[in-house]
């Protein structure tokens, strides 16, 4: 860089530089005697439109050569001079921060680094993706609708390959998305009734405890494809994945059993016979243990994370629905529903500190930097339990607040999955109400939340977040996560307080020929049925599917026909199976008369998104 070009930048209040960034030659810049190291490297060891990146920001003062933590730097990545002003001048980086900071809709970059996106669970087959900072006029913060072809029951993320997956027990398989496009990439088949899934974060799977046929499936992320089934014992499962073990434990409910689960060699190591019906695990780090909790039976019983071994065992005296381990894993928090009590134990020998008895009957636990929330069935009330006061040898004194009108109610809350959830910086807690149809945020420190957000007629079940800011990883170092959105020259924004600093740096994204035919936009067109009617037995139908220049197309493998009557009833799937020169065959049963809408889940871009038939009556 040239030293005329330093000279000049060093009499600015903001500090705007450019450069090229490679995983080989990062860029660093000092200023103000602070050090800034910005990497962008390739999960496979290239930047290639599609495949995960990971963006590295270490900042340091110069002089000592110490990390600077606690800092927030906001990030954005864009095309090139994809900001411009009307006679053609590219935007300066001092235009294009203040651009992205005023979070307006129609100039919102390919990937914006600085928050997070709420996901909502509906109990109908659809997750709404809302965005809580940008509003179109300030009526509506909903992104976009994720359709289901069956309602989910649970949900985890891999965070590192930003995907999420959601089981769909009735369908009897897993929804593979996209969590940076929220779009399915895929459907993948399970055992019968999958119902809980967790996966790995420093390794490629994910495990879904199938309920239905005494099974968990192994799903290779790196692929996207299941990988394999391993037998274990009848009834429910819940799971708890203890990664530095290389350990997966599966509860069996109806055998009254814990199977222990090698994730390195994916077979069974042992299969422990418990004394009561097991309805919860939990997980602490610093005892190395694995607490299974005997519901009916009101006991709590702690495992070796890494032997499998049984160790105490503690007798509570009420049924146990719900077990939480504190983040420190110094605590676990057990929820006895029906008597309306919390049990606060010692982790390291399963003693009672506390019994307390809740204003209600409590089923979930989320915790924020200072409490654990705790959400009941009966009240709009969320409790808050000091997490400072636990260790004490007085009674904490429960604080609370109000999310929305209306008790959850036990009928109502139809998943497993959570309906609260911390946001990344543990500073709030959003609460999702079934009664209401809303999701209330509050904030740590406050008497009442500080606002709602509309679910837009969809029933909310279950609430979680998927962060999207660079968040501090290791002292002075922050790391996001991301999924390349294009191919060619990006740019990243960075914008830093102190010191006050703006810089905006190009970076090259390689074309992924496999990608391309996923990416063209093709025709679909509904051939007319022979007859329209409404009945009991199902009908061909045909769809031809054209490229934009009006020549034969064909869908990825494996596509999927989702269809349903309006104004939304009777949503079914069914597999597109080819029947050359790019028409496609699904059997539909039409039972009623009335308009339906069919949508093809597939990779591709498909114009239009949806088709349409009239179906009449006899």
């Amino acid at each position: 860089m040239k030293s005329s070009f330093l000279l000049f930048s060093a009499l600015l209040p903001i500090l705007l530089l450019a450069g090229t960034v490679s995983a080989s030659t990062p860029l660093v810049v000092e200023k103000e005697g602070t050090r800034l190291e910005l990497r962008i490297t390739g999960d496979n060891g290239r930047l290639m439109d599609g495949e995960a990146a990971t963006v590295e920001l270490r900042i340091s003062d110069v002089s000592s050569g110490q990390p600077l933590r606690g800092l927030r730097p906001a990030a954005w990545i864009d095309n090139r001079g994809v900001l411009a002003h009307p006679g053609g001048r590219e935007a300066s980086c001092r235009e294009r921060v203040g651009t992205y900071l005023k979070g307006n809709v129609g100039s919102r970059p390919l990937i914006d680094l600085n928050g997070h996106y709420l996901l909502v669970l509906n109990r109908d087959p659809t997750i709404s993706v809302i965005d809580p900072i940008v509003g179109i006029s300030g009526r509506t913060n909903l992104f976009t609708n994720i359709i289901l072809p069956q309602p989910g029951a649970d949900w985890t993320e891999h965070r590192q390959r930003r995907r999420l997956l959601v089981t769909l027990p009735r369908a009897s398989q897993v929804a593979l998305i996209d969590s940076e496009t929220f779009k399915i990439n895929a459907l993948l088949n399970t055992g019968r009734e999958p119902v809980r899934v967790v996966s790995q974060q420093s390794g490629p799977l994910a495990f879904t405890g199938n309920n239905g046929d005494a099974t968990v499936s192994v799903i290779d992320l790196a692929s996207g494809k299941p990988l394999t089934t391993i037998a274990v014992g009848k009834g429910h499962h819940e799971l708890q994945l203890v990664e530095s073990a290389n350990r997966l434990f599966v509860s069996n409910r109806a055998d009254q059993t814990l199977s222990v689960i090698d994730t390195t060699g994916l077979n069974v190591l042992r299969t422990l016979p418990l004394s009561g019906t097991p309805s919860a695990l939990a997980y602490s780090a610093v005892a190395e243990a694995v607490y299974v909790a005997a519901g009916r039976e009101g006991r709590v019983l702690a495992i070796n994370a890494r032997s499998g071994e049984a160790g105490v065992q503690a007798h509570l005296g009420s049924p146990v629905d719900g077990l939480y381990a504190t983040p420190d894993g110094r605590t676990l928090l057990a929820l006895a529903t029906d008597n309306r009590q919390l049990f606060v134990l010692d982790a390291a020998d399963l003693s009672i500190r506390h019994r307390i008895a809740l204003p209600g009957a409590p089923f979930q636990i989320a915790f924020t930097g200072e409490y654990a929330h705790i959400r009941m069935y009966d009240t709009e009330r969320v409790t808050l339990l000091p997490l400072s006061a636990i260790n004490a040898a007085s009674a904490p004194v429960l604080g609370g607040y109000t999310a929305g009108t209306g008790a959850p109610r036990r009928e109502s809350v139809a998943v497993m999955a959570p309906t609260l959830a911390a946001t990344p910086d543990g500073m709030a807690a959003v609460v999702v109400n079934p009664a209401d149809g809303q999701l209330h945020y509050y904030m740590e420190g406050m008497n009442a939340t500080a606002g709602s957000f509309r679910n837009y007629g969809h029933p909310p079940q279950a609430v979680r977040v998927t962060e999207r800011a660079l968040g501090e990883r290791a002292p002075g170092t922050y790391v996001a996560q991301l999924r390349l959105p294009a191919a060619g020259t990006l740019s990243l924004a960075l914008r830093l307080e102190q010191p006050r600093l703006a810089e905006c740096f190009d970076f090259e994204v390689s074309g992924n020929a496999s990608l391309e035919q996923q990416k063209a936009k093709l025709q679909s067109t509904l051939e007319p049925l022979a007859k329209p009617m409404a009945g009991e037995q199902p009908q061909t139908v045909r769809i031809r599917i054209t490229g934009e220049n009006g020549k034969v197309a064909n869908l990825p493998a494996g596509a999927q026909l989702r269809y349903y009557r309006a104004p939304g009833t009777d949503r079914r799937t069914a597999t597109l199976r080819s029947a050359g020169d790019g028409v496609y065959e699904a059997e539909l049963l039409f039972n009623q008369p009335g308009a339906y809408y069919l949508q093809i889940d597939a990779a591709a871009t498909l114009s239009p998104p949806f088709l349409s038939l009239h179906i009449r009556g006899d």
